[in-house]
């Protein structure tokens, strides 16, 4: 899964910053879960990867991470902002 070519990331400093989906001009805001998970996801990184990511930063069990991660690509997908 990765972001579609037309789906961009921005970020100003240390902020999670938003998606810009250019085809339809969509803005999606990011809180901080999202942008470690969309970090992992840029570099290429699979679902256990990405729910290491979030455990790492966070300090949660395995179930906390693997619920955020679903969600977040659950929306990521429902936006139609990923390619698979």
């Amino acid at each position: 899964m990765k972001l579609r070519n037309e789906v961009q990331w921005r970020r100003t400093g240390d902020e999670p910053g938003f998606l810009i989906d250019t085809r339809v001009g969509g803005v999606h805001g990011l809180n901080a879960t999202a942008a470690i998970i969309l970090g992992a996801l840029s570099s290429g990184s699979d679902s256990q990867a990405l729910e290491q990511a979030v455990r790492e930063r966070y300090a949660v069990g395995q179930l906390a991470a693997q619920q955020d991660v679903q969600a977040f690509t659950q929306m990521l997908m429902e936006y139609d902002l990923v390619e698979h």
